[in-house]
């Protein structure tokens, strides 16, 4: 598969500073740059195409990066990314934030100025990102709070992170996009490992997935693998909270969930998109 790579460092073709089309920016890890898709069959690209069936008035910007969680995105937005006037970002970040941002809670900066200050400090001076980081081992040490068992760690996932973390970051997005006119839409992460059990799932709350996730409930239920169960069950956590998020009025919620898990053709394994898979969700959004 051939990835081209532009002079900014993203996946796609070059693009100009100054905006002449509608621009939409997409953030997220490999299944955003489209981990085993050719350059015209990642989701921005379908994206791109669907809208411009009658003209071609939009551009899709790519900005994904494997392996990157939503704190990066964070940081590529209020660094680099705003200079680039979109109208519209999609956020497709659910996985990687779990796996990388889970463990700690992050010090939320609902201050847009103190934002982009800190994240210039931290990119900048490196005494300052000694002692930012310092700063954050020493309050999530002090954190009266309990950690969800996890197969790929022996720290776990920070349970605040889940029900406050992930979300004020998200906040964060928010309120910076707004002030700069921007549109938010998140769209929640798919899964596919037992299809059958994502009503069911639903059903719950998130502090009810978090009780069966710690009596391994529905591991226990559907005979699922340690790392199915982490999954099913903290992604549906994750995807809950976009939810209490659609009262913002830059944002807007999209679940392509279930058309996604319709058919298993629409992923490589239970995460990454095909070029199918790539369609669904980009004609979802």
């Amino acid at each position: 598969i051939q990835y081209t790579i532009n002079s900014k460092g993203f996946r796609g073709r070059e693009f100009d500073l100054i905006k002449n089309k509608k621009r939409i920016i997409t953030f997220g890890g490999s299944t955003t740059a489209g981990l085993e898709s050719p350059d015209d069959k990642t989701y921005p690209a379908q994206l791109e195409l669907l809208l411009n069936k009658s003209g071609k008035n939009y551009e899709v910007i790519n900005m994904g990066f494997s392996s990157k969680s939503l704190n990066f995105i964070k940081s590529l937005l209020f660094t680099e990314a705003y200079k680039y006037k979109a109208d519209v970002i999609i956020i497709y970040s659910n996985r990687n934030s779990i796996m990388y941002d889970g463990s700690y809670v992050d010090s939320n900066l609902f201050n847009n100025k103190l934002i982009k200050i800190n994240f210039f400090l931290q990119e900048n001076i490196m005494i300052y990102r000694l002692m930012f980081k310092v700063y954050k081992r020493y309050i999530n040490f002090n954190l009266d709070t309990d950690y969800l068992k996890s197969p790929f760690s022996s720290k776990g996932v920070n349970e605040k992170y889940l029900l406050d973390g992930y979300k004020n970051s998200l906040i964060e997005i928010i309120n910076f996009s707004k002030k700069n006119n921007i549109q938010v839409i998140l769209a929640k992460q798919a899964y596919f490992f037992t299809p059958n059990i994502i009503d069911e799932i639903d059903k719950f709350s998130v502090l009810e997935l978090i009780e069966n996730y710690k009596k391994d409930f529905f591991l226990k239920k559907y005979s699922l693998k340690e790392e199915e169960n982490f999954f099913i069950i903290l992604g549906a956590i994750l995807n809950k909270k976009l939810d209490e998020l659609k009262n913002f009025e830059n944002v807007t919620v999209v679940n392509p969930i279930p058309e996604l898990i319709k058919s298993k053709s629409n992923f490589t394994d239970y995460l990454h998109l095909t070029p199918e898979g790539n369609f669904t969700l980009a004609n979802e959004i």
